[in-house]
């Protein structure tokens, strides 16, 4: 779960997504999920808000991700 801080900010970007690209629902409802996901890792492992991430935040989300999916394709 994330907090309504966040979630307004996602939201505000994906408006601004759909306004300056006109993202198909499609497309903004994959880049939703995968916002909120960033956004719950942040408060569970680094306990910060979007508005505070900073690169390390990003690399160390991107390595996350990325051991994990190694992980499923190695069971």
């Amino acid at each position: 779960m994330i907090n309504a801080q966040d979630e307004a900010l996602i939201e505000r970007f994906l408006d601004l997504l759909w306004q300056e690209r006109g993202l198909a629902d499609n497309s903004l409802a994959a880049y939703r999920t995968d916002l909120r996901d960033f956004a719950g890792w942040l408060g569970r492992e680094r306990q910060i808000r979007v508005a505070e991430t900073r690169e390390s935040e990003l690399s160390g989300y991107l390595a996350h991700i990325s051991a994990a999916k190694l992980h499923r394709r190695t069971q």
